[in-house]
C-alpha cells in the first residue's frame, strides 16, 4: 500500500508539470508524443536487461494490449483540458471522478464484493475532491472542454482495473510499464498518419529546445516512469478499489 501512495504523491504533479510544460507553446499530441517516447527509452535498457519484456502467457498480453490503447486514450482526454486553457482544478476534478468509474468496473471485470459503505465512501470521495479542489467552471467554456476530461476518468478508472488484473496474474511491474508505454506510443505514431497528428514543425520546435526537452525528460522520469511503477508495484496486493481510494491523495498535492 505504501509505494501506491507514494505514486499517488507524485501523479498529483501531472497536471500542474504539464500546464508549465505546455505553456511552451508545446501542442497536446507533441506533448503526449514525447512524454510517452521519452519513458518508454528510459525503460528499454531494463527490461532488456532483466528480461521482462517476455511475456509467456496469453492471458497476460489479453490485458496488456489493450492497457496500452486505454493509455492512450488516458493521457489524451487528460491533458487535452490543460491544452485548451481550463483552470488546473477543474481539470483535476473532472479526471478525478474515476473512483466512481472504478468501484462499477471492479464490480464488472474484476468481480470484487462492492458494499453500501463503498458506495457512500465513493460519493463522500467525489464531494471532497470538488471541495478540496474548490472547482468553478468559467463561463466561457465548451461542453467539449467539460466531456473529454470527464473520459480521461473512465480511462484512469480502467487503467486501475487492468492494471490490477495484470499485477495479480503474475506480470511483473516492469513488463506492465514497459508493454503499457509500448502500446501507449504506438497507438500515438498511428495517430500522427491521421488528420490528428501535430505539424513537423511542432517536433523541431521541441528538438530544438534543450529547455523543453530537458523540462519533457524530468517530466517524464519523476511524474511518469516512477509513480507509474510504483503503482504496479504495489497494486499486487490490494483491490482495484483500494487503489483508487489512495490516488485521490493526487488532487490533493495538485
Amino acid at each position: 500500500m505504501i509505494w501506491v501512495i507514494f505514486s499517488g504523491i507524485l501523479f498529483g504533479l501531472v497536471h500542474p508539470g504539464s500546464k508549465i510544460i505546455m505553456g511552451f507553446g508545446v501542442p497536446l499530441t507533441v506533448f503526449c508524443f514525447f512524454y510517452v517516447g521519452l519513458r518508454l527509452l528510459i525503460q528499454i535498457p531494463l527490461v532488456l536487461r532483466s528480461g521482462a519484456w517476455k511475456v509467456s502467457s496469453r492471458g497476460t498480453w489479453i490485458v496488456l494490449l489493450p492497457l496500452g490503447l486505454v493509455g492512450a486514450g488516458l493521457q489524451l482526454g487528460e491533458f487535452y483540458g490543460i491544452a485548451q486553457g481550463l483552470p488546473v482544478p477543474l481539470v483535476t476534478f473532472l479526471v478525478y471522478t474515476h473512483p466512481v468509474w472504478t468501484l462499477l468496473l471492479a464490480r464488472a471485470l474484476n468481480k470484487e464484493k462492492i458494499s453500501r459503505s463503498g458506495v457512500f465512501k465513493v460519493a463522500l470521495s467525489v464531494v471532497g475532491i470538488a471541495l478540496i479542489t474548490g472547482v468553478s467552471t468559467p463561463e466561457e467554456i465548451q461542453g467539449m472542454d467539460l466531456i473529454v476530461p470527464l473520459f480521461a476518468g473512465l480511462m484512469i478508472a480502467f487503467w486501475i482495473t487492468l492494471s490490477n488484473r495484470a499485477s495479480k496474474a503474475g506480470a511483473s511491474s516492469f513488463t506492465i510499464s514497459f508493454y503499457y508505454d509500448l502500446f501507449c506510443f504506438l497507438t500515438f505514431c498511428v495517430l500522427q498518419k491521421t488528420s490528428f497528428s501535430a505539424g513537423a514543425d511542432d517536433f523541431i520546435q521541441v528538438l530544438k529546445s534543450p529547455k523543453i526537452l530537458a523540462c519533457l525528460f524530468i517530466y517524464s522520469t519523476a511524474i511518469g516512469f516512477l509513480p507509474n511503477f510504483l503503482f504496479y508495484y504495489g497494486s499486487k496486493k490490494v483491490s482495484s478499489v483500494a487503489a483508487g481510494f489512495v490516488l485521490l491523495l493526487e488532487p490533493v498535492i495538485s
